[in-house]
């Protein structure tokens, strides 16, 4: 079930620019422009919170507040244009349980509904948004980074960053869609934004795996790309072959090698056969003797 949040504000641009961020993050909302309505709607939703603006017209913030307190200890966060001291202490005298000044980040009040309701014991929306992959934890709904079971200190958008990819694994975002769903759409800053802090999780989290890796997409973006199993297949069947090869490049000929020189240059001549040597040396022999016989002289 979704936490109930129940904005009270005068302005309808503010109601309908929180309440577009407080659904992209799961949680159900409520409008009511003036005090006495938020009364009424207070009775028949029994919201989870309450971000109260003070100047509002038939109650003001702090009558609001008084009479929720009577009756209930349902958590309040005031937002108003009134920053002084003396205003912040009497809202949470009053029982705020924390308090907010304009112009404000929308980013940063969805982070202290979210701080409020942990406090309280609630999960925000009720669901904790954790990943796991190998030697990797990323916990946003703690804002906590696990590298081999050891928690590395990562500011908060890194941490959003590294969620928002890590949970579309193998799935490419431009830098601009990095910045409208990361950074918000309110937020006027340059693209590199998302290369600075693109480079800082790689320095936390270069080489822990073989399995991910933070990828740059060149021309496009990035992804956070995670190693299939049919490619781990296709690893060790390469791997195997690349034995089978180095085994078959070690593994002596079959047929006798001998010492002659490679080169065809110097190739042996061939022997004769032992039939053609016999009459040769034969030949030899018989002029030899016949030089030699004084009947030949004669």
């Amino acid at each position: 079930m979704l936490d109930k949040i129940m904005v009270v504000d005068d302005d309808p641009n503010i109601c309908e620019l929180l309440r577009l961020y407080l659904e992209k993050e799961n949680f159900d909302v409520v409008i009511a422009s003036d005090g006495r309505q938020a009364l009424k709607k207070f009775d028949m939703e029994a919201p989870d919170l309450i971000l109260l603006d003070i100047m509002l017209p038939e109650l003001d913030g702090w009558q609001v507040c008084r009479e929720i307190r009577k009756k209930s200890q349902c958590p309040i966060i005031m937002i108003t244009a009134k920053g002084e001291v003396f205003d912040k202490v009497l809202g949470l005298e009053l029982g705020a349980d924390d308090y907010i000044v304009k112009p404000f980040e929308t980013k940063e009040v969805v982070a202290r509904i979210k701080a409020v309701l942990r406090r309280l014991g609630k999960n925000g929306n009720g669901v904790v948004k954790e990943v796991h992959y190998d030697k990797l934890s990323i916990n946003l709904t703690n804002y906590e980074l696990k590298v081999n079971g050891k928690i590395i200190d990562t500011p908060p958008k890194e941490m959003e960053l590294i969620y928002h990819l890590a949970s579309n694994p193998n799935r490419v975002f431009t830098r601009d869609q990095l910045l409208d769903e990361v950074w918000g759409f309110d937020y006027y800053g340059d693209s590199r934004t998302v290369d600075v802090h693109v480079k800082r999780l790689r320095e936390k989290l270069e080489g822990v795996s073989d399995q991910w890796c933070l990828k740059t997409v060149w021309g496009v973006g990035y992804k956070f790309e995670v190693k299939d199993d049919d490619d781990d297949d296709l690893g060790v069947a390469a791997s195997a072959a690349a034995h089978l090869r180095e085994k078959a490049a070690e593994t002596p000929d079959s047929a006798p090698k001998t010492n002659a020189p490679e080169s065809d240059d110097f190739a042996p001549v061939p022997a004769l056969p032992e039939a053609e040597k016999k009459p040769k040396r034969t030949l030899k022999l018989s002029r030899k003797k016949a030089e030699k016989s004084p009947s030949s002289s004669k």
